[in-house]
């Protein structure tokens, strides 16, 4: 039994696990973000052309099906009532370190490698979800599969 007023665990007790998430990351992906999703339309040519995306993140994650993919929950995740509130779960979990830069919702992945779950590799995400937290080991993404798009 601890005296009273002594912490139970010390400041920054989350740093000596954060190594051993990290080797979970197996797989490798790239994030991007466009820059205007509206694009620039060219009347004349009947063309709408879109900026270059530009890349956020590109390295080690740990990708994952949350059961029953897109077909079951439909396009752009499930959505649930919690308390008052509306929120979105992904069919798919990435899970990125949390010294990446900030991903946001509509932000793309492309799964690179996945050397457990080859059927993984190309796979489009369009993400819905990011869970922040105040002691974290890695930045969980709720994702959805991608919508075709003709950006090329």
């Amino acid at each position: 039994m601890p005296l009273p007023a002594t912490r139970m665990l010390p400041d920054n007790w989350q740093e000596a696990h954060r190594p051993v998430i990290a080797a979970t990351f197996r797989s490798k992906i790239q994030i991007t973000r466009l820059a205007d999703r509206r694009g620039t339309r060219d009347q004349i040519a009947g063309r709408t052309s879109f900026a270059t995306p530009w890349v956020l993140y590109d390295g080690g994650a740990r990708v994952q099906s949350r059961g029953g993919g897109a077909t079951s929950r439909g396009p752009g995740g499930a959505a649930v009532g919690v308390n008052d509130r509306i929120i979105t779960i992904g069919s798919y979990l990435v899970a990125i370190p949390t010294d990446a830069d900030e991903v946001k919702v509509d932000d793309l992945i492309l799964v690179l490698s996945c050397p457990d779950s080859p059927v993984l590799v190309g796979l489009g995400l369009k993400v819905v979800e990011v869970t922040y937290a105040d002691i974290a080991w890695q930045r969980s993404l709720g994702c959805d599969l991608q919508e075709p798009s003709a950006r090329g």
